[in-house]
This record gives structure tokens, C-alpha cells and sequence, in this order.
């Protein structure tokens, strides 16, 4: 099988999705996995061994040019000449993990016998292929009941379960060669001990404060080891001002491109960062990570592998909020302290732990409360629910909380039915029975989200077709909750 995996967003979800990339070769050797990423996203990808091309979508190029009325031909005649030679390309399947809708008309070009994920339909709608597909773009509606990182649902959505196959970096001989070089000829003597410091983001709230970056260099230094601070050139003068304070520090920010920085994480012992690209690729790298998270969920994009350490201060009640500008006065990541960071470092505890189990990524609370980032509970039985595959006892809550929504569900089901068979009045039946799933909480908005995304996504050009594929996404819903509530 030929199949095009479409991941562009950035570089930190370019190096979430390679597990896909070993664990398909793994299972069938003979299939061709082909990788698009938007140009100057394709550092993580490179040298990977089971991506046989990766294909550069000059998305900010062609955006600009295609807005510019003198280059709108010629970039829409290129971007068309590139999309044909997708095509020649003959793909069996295209799997878009990408929630923009420019890679859903990307997706809706390229021919393929069938896609995953997010594509135009010939009506102009965006449809979301694949149930796995419509429990990713569920997750923003119910957070609390999505316990599975982002790797764990891009792998479900591929067909792979129970894999625990985390990211790796493939850097070449000449890579870490040069890595060393850079490393020795800005003054490191080739046996102290490397701690890297990323204290720049792409979003400005994942950022921890600079005299925190400061203080905890300061403790490092005096025990003997030695800062390097990487970045991007835009977090150069960031970095420049922190390595001021840090006599003896190696500065690589704006000085490296992206592959260059994480490789020189494989010369560190320890990585501190925040939620960002760099914390991924040193754990792809298999370095130990101790990230800071502020706005977003370690559930979601944490460090993927074993023990690395997560701080993240617990006492926002908006917490995750995913906002990239804080608006309370006590900014979060604030109130993570570098006593507590550096203690870490050296055997002491932080939030949580990261393990692998069973195949899937979990955190193991250490200072930290999980029940403040997701509902364990409501995230089992949501697992269990949609896979089948945990033996469950539900509480009488959650029975009648089910119970109202497979009523609802078979309700809608029955109005739409009588719809199919020329009864037009109960059409405004089955809507305010869809309608209704809206005021479900918990597991049960997440169902209804889903669904939701679903019927959204049946084309309904061919009336008849698409009430068919309606009545059948109803009914597999209605029939799952059936056998839940059934035992």
C-alpha cells in the first residue's frame, strides 16, 4: 500500500507523528509511507528510515503569493503543477492528521482510494474521515475525558493499537560530529556535564520568565555543569540576555538551525524547557526532559517515553486554558519555582512522572493532581466505551446519564428514519433530537461531539446516500451505548 501521511502544523507535530511512519513499516514492510510537511518543518523527519519521501508544502510562500494579484497565476499554475506530480503518485490511501481546512482541500486534490481525516466534500463541506478522526477533533468540546496524548490517538487513527513505539531522531555521523564541534569550539571542554536550556516559544504563554531561566542557570553553573541556551533567531536576545548572567554558557540560539539545536541535546544530560518542539526532540533523542507547562495539557503533548518530569503549577482554576495570552494576574508558569526545577534535576520530584503502559503514554503524579487536568474516571469509561476492550461497572450516574443519551440518539434515529421514508414533518423532529445532545455533560458531550462531527461530515448532494449514512453513524452510536448499558 502507498499511503500519504499529512502533518504540516509545525515541527513539534512533525516529530509526534513519526511513530506512525515504524510502526506501519513494522507491520507491512512492503508498503510505500510517503510524509507532506510544510517547508522548514521537515528538520524532525530527516534521515528517518521508515519514511521512504517527504514532500515540502511551501505553505507561507504560496499563501502570500496567492493573495498578490500580480503572482496569483503563476503561484496557483505552481502549486497546481506540484499537487499533479501528488498525484502521479498514485496513492492507495491519504491520512490527514491536519485540522486546517487548507490541507482539507490539499487532501480533497490529491487522489487516493481512501482518506482519514479531514477532507472538502464536492459540495464545499469539510468532512472528517474515520472514527478516531472525529474523536480528535472532539477533544477541544470535553477535555476532561480524553486521557490518551496526541500520539496515542494519531496512532488509533492509522489502525495501530497497543504500540508503544515512541519518536526518534535520526541524526547522521556528520550530524553529531558537527553538533560536537559547535559544542567544543564555543568553550565546552568535552566532559562537563550539559544541562540545555529552550526558554523561548512559538506562543508567548508558554514562556517561563526570565529571571527564573537566570536563577536556575546560576544553581547549575554552581554545581559544576555547564548551560547551553538554544532557539530560534527570533528568541536570540531572550537567550543572548539569560547567557549574560550565566558566565561560561554556550549560546546556540539564532547561531543553529532547528536539527542543529535538538542535536545538541544529545550531548546533554537533561533538557529544561517549556511545551515546544525542542521538548519533543530531545525526547525523541532519548534525553531526559523536565518540561514546564503553562496553558496547554502534559495529558495531550507531554514528553513521549519514560521518566521525564513535568512541573505545572495547579493553582489556576482555568487550567489547561490554552490561551496564548494569560489574562489572570498571576501568570502560571509563573509560580513554578527554579528550587523546585533544579531539585528535579537531581532526583527530587516534580508534578508528574511520564511512563509508558499497556502500550499507551501515561503521567504518574508525583506532587502533582491529575483530576485537575482530566476526570480518570470519565476517561476510562469513555475508553471503554469506544473500544470495548475494558470490563466496566457503571455507576448508577453515568447508567442514566448513558441511558438519556442512546434515548435521544435512537429518537433522532427513528425521526430520521421516517424522514427517508417521505414523511418531510419529521425532519424537524430528528433536529431537535440532535439538537438536545448539545445539553450533555461529561462523557456524554464527547459522544455527542462526535456524533456531531460525524453527521457534519455526510455529504448530502445524494439526499438518499447521505440520510443512509446518517441512519447507519446513529445506529452504530445508539447500538455501542446498547451494549454498554447491557453489560
Amino acid at each position: 500500500m502507498k499511503r500519504l501521511i499529512i502533518l504540516p502544523n509545525n515541527i513539534g507535530d512533525v516529530i509526534m507523528a513519526l511513530p506512525i511512519f515504524e510502526s506501519l513499516k513494522r507491520g507491512n514492510p512492503a508498503d510505500e509511507l510517503h510524509f507532506l510537511v510544510e517547508s522548514g518543518y521537515e528538520g524532525g523527519a530527516l534521515n528517518n528510515p521508515y519514511i521512504d519521501k517527504i514532500h515540502l508544502m511551501p505553505r507561507s510562500e504560496s499563501a502570500k503569493a496567492l493573495r498578490d494579484e500580480e503572482s496569483f497565476p503563476v503561484e496557483a499554475f505552481s502549486l497546481g503543477a506540484w499537487i499533479e506530480t501528488l498525484n502521479a503518485l498514485q496513492f492507495d490511501q491519504i491520512i490527514n492528521y491536519s485540522q486546517h481546512p487548507l490541507y482539507s482541500a490539499l487532501a480533497s486534490l490529491v487522489d487516493a482510494a481512501e482518506k482519514i481525516g479531514m477532507s472538502l466534500a464536492g459540495e464545499g463541506i469539510d468532512c472528517v474521515n474515520g472514527f478516531w478522526s472525529r474523536y480528535l477533533f472532539a477533544i477541544p468540546y470535553e477535555r476532561t475525558c480524553n486521557g490518551f496524548h496526541a500520539i496515542d490517538v494519531y496512532k488509533r487513527i492509522a489502525e495501530v493499537f497497543g504500540d508503544s513505539t515512541a519518536p526518534k531522531l535520526y541524526p547522521s555521523p556528520l550530524e553529531r560530529e558537527r553538533a560536537q564541534q559547535f559544542l567544543l569550539a564555543a568553550g565546552w571542554d568535552g566532559t562537563t556535564e550539559l544541562v540545555v536550556f529552550q526558554p523561548g516559544a512559538a506562543i508567548r504563554a508558554k514562556m517561563w520568565p526570565k529571571d527564573s531561566w537566570i536563577d536556575l542557570g546560576k544553581k547549575v553553573t554552581a554545581a559544576g555543569k555547564c548551560v547551553v541556551l538554544t532557539g530560534a533567531p527570533s528568541e536570540r536576545d531572550l537567550c543572548d540576555a539569560i547567557a549574560q548572567e550565566l558566565p561560561k554558557s554556550i549560546l546556540a540560539a539564532g547561531k543553529t538551525t532547528f536539527r542543529e539545536s535538538a542535536i545538541l541535546t544529545a550531548f546533554a544530560s537533561t533538557v529544561i524547557t517549556g511545551d515546544t518542539a525542542q521538548m519533543h526532540a530531545a525526547a525523541a533523542l532519548g534525553t531526559k526532559v523536565v518540561a514546564l507547562f503553562g496553558p496547554t495539557s502534559p495529558v495531550e503533548t507531554g514528553p513521549y517515553g519514560e521518566k521525564h518530569l513535568i512541573f505545572i503549577d495547579q493553582h489556576c482554576a482555568k487550567q489547561p486554558c490554552f490561551l496564548h495570552e494569560c489574562d489572570q494576574p498571576l501568570f502560571c508558569l509563573n509560580a513554578i519555582s527554579s528550587d523546585a526545577v533544579f531539585e528535579a534535576m537531581n532526583g527530587g520530584t516534580a508534578s508528574f512522572a511520564t511512563s509508558l503502559a499497556n502500550g499507551y503514554y501515561e503521567l504518574t503524579p508525583q506532587n502533582g493532581d491529575l483530576t485537575k487536568l482530566i476526570n480518570p474516571t470519565n476517561a476510562l469509561y469513555l475508553q471503554g466505551i469506544l473500544t470495548r476492550d475494558i470490563a466496566m461497572t457503571l455507576p448508577e450516574s453515568l447508567r442514566l446519564e448513558l441511558t438519556e443519551l442512546e434515548k435521544s440518539i435512537s429518537l433522532a434515529h427513528g425521526s430520521l428514519l421516517d424522514f427517508s421514508k417521505g414523511n418531510r414533518a419529521a425532519y424537524q423532529s430528528y433536529a431537535d433530537h440532535i439538537s438536545s445532545l448539545q445539553d450533555s455533560q461529561g462523557i456524554g458531550a464527547f459522544l455527542a461531539a462526535m456524533i456531531n462531527v460525524g453527521l457534519n461530515s455526510i455529504p448530502l448532494t445524494d439526499m438518499t446516500a447521505g440520510v443512509a449514512a446518517m441512519l447507519e453513524l446513529l445506529e452504530g452510536y445508539a447500538h455501542r451505548l446498547r451494549e454498554v448499558l447491557n453489560g
